[in-house]
């Protein structure tokens, strides 16, 4: 047993000697990744700080400069057009009509050279309203007869949307293509604005209704250059939206005192967003 033990050592140890040189390159591959993945993140940063490369090799400060002006670099630009959007399947159901308005967006660089862009987008929908002719009591006369002046009460109905996107932009250019992801929150209110016909007073708003949904979803849109620093855009968004509690706005009714009844309904909201307009970078 001892001669068969004896002869066994010198395998054992080149065995193990093998396990240590393997361990020793599996470590030696997983540094040099970790350090290749360091580089690759970096590199955006490093172009960032440094610009495009001098291609004549002339360490000129103003050449490197107007080299640095001509390539394309992200710039902070704004953006406002008309929008309409489009309610999907059971927002559809339980709401008729196209929404329309107006959509903003701001969007700031993460760097010169780096193509993702950071921002808020803010919109505005009218979902329509009533308005009816009414009385509105103006106090008493000398001997405290009540006096009634000709008014008219409107309710209007609306959709407020605020939310943030990251912006994918790969090329800063003339024609640009980009795409957002997007997350905010919608407001659906509901307000009623009381207003004398003399114009004597200040009009009288109420808040009849609000409810509020989240929102998530994506966008991809084009930007054509028309001027400097002006493009014309259009961008399309497929946005999910949780439940939400909303006035429906085919039961307002507005009887002879200006008492206000409606009925409402509660749905998801699911839509489409279409937007056409300008922008502008600064």
């Amino acid at each position: 047993m001892d001669e068969k033990a004896k002869g066994l050592n010198p395998i054992f140890g080149i065995l193990v000697e093998f396990e240590v040189i393997i361990l020793r390159n599996t470590i030696a591959m997983k540094k040099s990744i970790l350090l290749f993945a360091s580089l690759l993140f970096a590199l955006p940063f490093f172009a960032q700080l440094t610009g495009p490369p001098n291609q004549n090799g002339n360490n000129n400060p103003n050449r490197i400069r107007n080299n640095s002006r001509n390539f394309p670099q992200h710039r902070p630009s704004f953006s406002i057009g008309l929008s309409a959007m489009e309610p999907l399947r059971m927002f559809a159901d339980n709401y008729e009509g196209i929404p329309f308005g107006i959509s903003a967006q701001i969007e700031f660089p993460t760097g010169r050279f780096f193509p993702i862009e950071l921002g808020g987008d803010f919109a505005w929908f009218s979902r329509g309203g009533n308005e009816s002719d009414i009385l509105i009591y103006e106090g008493e006369d000398s001997f405290g007869n009540e006096y009634f002046g000709d008014g008219t009460i409107k309710v209007r109905s609306n959709i407020y949307s605020y939310a943030g996107f990251a912006r994918l932009n790969p090329i800063p250019g003339p024609f640009q293509v980009y795409g957002d992801l997007i997350l905010g929150v919608q407001n659906f209110s509901t307000k009623t604005i009381i207003e004398s016909n003399d114009q004597l007073s200040e009009p009288t708003v109420e808040r009849a209704h609000r409810g509020f949904s989240l929102i998530g979803g994506w966008a991809a849109g084009v930007k054509v250059r028309m001027a400097p620093m002006t493009f014309i855009e259009a961008r399309f968004a497929n946005m999910r939206g949780s439940d939400v509690k909303m006035v429906d706005k085919n039961s307002i009714t507005i009887d002879n005192e200006g008492f206000i009844e409606f009925e409402e309904i509660q749905t998801p909201t699911d839509h489409y967003v279409y937007q056409l307009g300008v922008s502008f970078n600064f």
